[in-house]
C-alpha cells in the first residue's frame, strides 16, 4: 500500500504499543502518503514514523494533539506535513522532532498554540511554504529565518508563501527580508502600527 487515507473517522491515537498495531504498521513500508484528518487523535506512539522511511506526506491537522513523537525525526523523506487545526505548544519533543525533518518543503501549523518559531526551525532550509497562522507568535527570529535557503532561490515556477496571520506580531517582520524569493507575505490580523520606510525595496 502507497497511499492510505482515514480521514473523518473516530481514531484517538495512532501506533500504540500493542502487538497488533506493531504489526500492522510494520506492515506498511512502502508507504508515501498518510492522512488522519478530522479524528481525535490525541497520542501518537513512539513507534510511529519508525517504520515509514518512504513516507512522503502526512496530514494529521483537525485532531487534538498537544505534542510530537520524536519517532518523526525518522522520517527523513518526508516533504510535507500537516499539523493544522490541533492543540501543539512548542515543547522539547515537538521542537527537536520538526526540526530533524529536513527535506520539509511544506510545513503547515496554523490554528495551534505556538508561541514562538523554535531555534530548531533553522534546520528546515528546503521550505517554500510555511503556514503559521492563527497561534501567538510575537517574534520572528532573524537567526532562524536566515537559515531558510528555500525561500533565497528561485525554483522554477514554485510560489513561495508564508503564512503569519492573526499572530501577536507588534512590529514588521524586518526579519523576513533576507528571503529573496518569497512571493506571498500574509500578516492580517496582528498589531503591526506601520510598515517600514525601506520595506517595499527590501521585500522580494
Amino acid at each position: 500500500v502507497g497511499s492510505i487515507d482515514l480521514n473523518n473517522n473516530n481514531l484517538f491515537s495512532l501506533c500504540d504499543n500493542s502487538t497488533h498495531s506493531l504489526k500492522l504498521w510494520k506492515s506498511m513500508i512502502n508507504l508515501q502518503y498518510f492522512a488522519a484528518a478530522k479524528n481525535s487523535i490525541r497520542y501518537l506512539g513512539p513507534e510511529f514514523g519508525a517504520h515509514f522511511a518512504n513516507l512522503k506526506s502526512i496530514d494529521l491537522s483537525g485532531n487534538k494533539l498537544e505534542d510530537v513523537s520524536l519517532s518523526l525525526s525518522h522520517l527523513r523523506s518526508l516533504s510535507t506535513l500537516d499539523l493544522s487545526d490541533n492543540l501543539l505548544t512548542a515543547t522539547p519533543s515537538f521542537c527537536q522532532a520538526i526540526g530533524s525533518l529536513t527535506s520539509l518543503t511544506e510545513l503547515y501549523l496554523g490554528r495551534n498554540k505556538l508561541d514562538k518559531i523554535p531555534e530548531e526551525f533553522s534546520a528546515l532550509s528546503q521550505l517554500n511554504c510555511l503556514n503559521l497562522w492563527h497561534n501567538l507568535i510575537s517574534d520572528i527570529p532573524e537567526n532562524v529565518v536566515s537559515k531558510w535557503r528555500g525561500f533565497q532561490h528561485a525554483s522554477g515556477n514554485i510560489s513561495k508563501a508564508i503564512f503569519l496571520s492573526y499572530n501577536n506580531l507588534s512590529s514588521f517582520p524586518s526579519a523576513l527580508f533576507s528571503l529573496t524569493h518569497l512571493n506571498e507575505l500574509y500578516l492580517s490580523g496582528n498589531s503591526i502600527p506601520e510598515i517600514p520606510d525601506d520595506a517595499p525595496k527590501k521585500l522580494p
